[in-house]
C-alpha cells in the first residue's frame, strides 16, 4: 500500500506546473507613464471631385449628365430605371440637338431595351421617351 502512495505522489508532482521566476520590472519614473493622444489629421484630396460640370453640359434635375442617365437606365431597381427615363426624356426635350448630336445611338439601344422590361411604368416611361426622341427635328 505504501509504495502505491509515493507512485501517486510522484505523479503528482510531475505534472504540477513550473513557475517560472518573474523578473523583478523597472517603473517608469513618475511623469513619464503618460500616453500621447497628439495626432494629426490630413486631407484626402481627390481632383476628380474637385472638378466642377461645365455648365453648357446639359443636366437633368438631380444634376446628372446624359452620361449618368444612360447607366441608370441599366441599374437593377425599376424605380431608378423609371426615373432615369423620365429625367432622359425631359432633358431631351431642353437640350435635344446636344444629346442627339453626342449620345443618339447609346440612348437609342438603351431605351430600346427598357422598351421590352418587365415593370409596367418602365416600359411607359420608355414609351414616352422614344416619343421625345421622333418629335425631335433632326
Amino acid at each position: 500500500m505504501g509504495k502505491n502512495h509515493r507512485h501517486k505522489k510522484n505523479l503528482k508532482a510531475d505534472k504540477a506546473k513550473v513557475h517560472l521566476k518573474q523578473s523583478k520590472t523597472k517603473f517608469l519614473p513618475k511623469g513619464q507613464n503618460v500616453t500621447n493622444t497628439a495626432f494629426k489629421v490630413k486631407p484626402i484630396i481627390l481632383p476628380e471631385q474637385l472638378k466642377a460640370k461645365s455648365s453648357d453640359i446639359p443636366l437633368s434635375r438631380r444634376k446628372l449628365d446624359a452620361k449618368d442617365l444612360l447607366t441608370r437606365l441599366k441599374h437593377y431597381n425599376e424605380n431608378i430605371r423609371h426615373s432615369a427615363c423620365e429625367e432622359l426624356a425631359d432633358v431631351m426635350k431642353i437640350h435635344s440637338n446636344e444629346l442627339i448630336s453626342q449620345h443618339l445611338a447609346q440612348i437609342i439601344v438603351s431605351i430600346s431595351s427598357l422598351m421590352q422590361d418587365k415593370e409596367q411604368k418602365v416600359r411607359k416611361a420608355a414609351a414616352k421617351a422614344v416619343h421625345v426622341i421622333l418629335e425631335v427635328p433632326f
